[in-house]
C-alpha cells in the first residue's frame, strides 16, 4: 500500500514510537509489532501542536484522519491546563482537519487547577453528513 501525504505524519509517528521502543524508552504491548499504534497499547494516534493549537487524529493504522475529534479535544484542554499553557476557564480555539482539506475549529476550555482538572468543555459548529436508523444492535453487543 502506498502512503499518501496525509498518511505520512501518522506513519512517522509510528516510526518514532518504534525507535523509542528500540532504545527502551517506549514499551510495545503484546507479542510484537503489528505496524500500527496498537503495538503500543493505543487505538488511535493524536498529534498536538500546542503552540498553534492544532491537532491531528488517526485511527490505529494511520490511514484515516478525522477532521474534528471532540473527545480528543477535551483531553487537549486538560493537557494544556496541566502543563501551564492556558488558564482555568480560558476558552481556546483548537484547529483540526486542515491537512485533509476539511478545516475545523473546536472551542475548548478546562476548569480546575493544573494538578486537579475538574471538567473540560468542548464546542463547535457541526454539519449533518448523514442520517440513519439502527434497527438492531450488532451481533455480540449487550442490549
Amino acid at each position: 500500500m502506498r502512503t499518501t501525504d496525509q498518511e505520512a505524519p501518522a506513519r512517522r509517528l509510528f516510526q518514532a514510537l518504534q525507535a523509542l521502543a528500540h532504545r527502551g524508552l517506549a514499551q510495545p504491548q503484546g507479542g510484537g509489532g503489528t505496524g500500527d499504534v496498537a503495538t503500543f497499547g493505543a487505538r488511535f494516534a493524536y498529534v498536538l501542536d500546542a503552540r498553534a493549537p492544532e491537532g491531528r487524529h488517526w485511527n490505529n493504522d494511520g490511514v484515516l484522519e478525522d477532521v474534528a475529534t471532540g473527545s480528543a479535544a477535551g483531553c487537549v484542554a486538560a493537557y494544556l491546563l496541566r502543563h501551564g499553557r492556558t488558564h482555568a476557564g480560558a476558552e481556546l480555539t483548537l484547529s483540526q482537519g486542515r491537512f485533509v482539506g476539511r478545516p475545523s475549529t473546536l472551542t475548548i476550555a478546562a476548569h480546575g487547577a493544573p494538578e486537579d482538572v475538574e471538567r473540560v468543555v468542548v464546542g463547535g459548529a457541526v454539519s449533518m453528513v448523514g442520517i440513519g436508523t439502527l434497527h438492531a444492535l450488532p451481533p455480540g453487543r449487550p442490549e
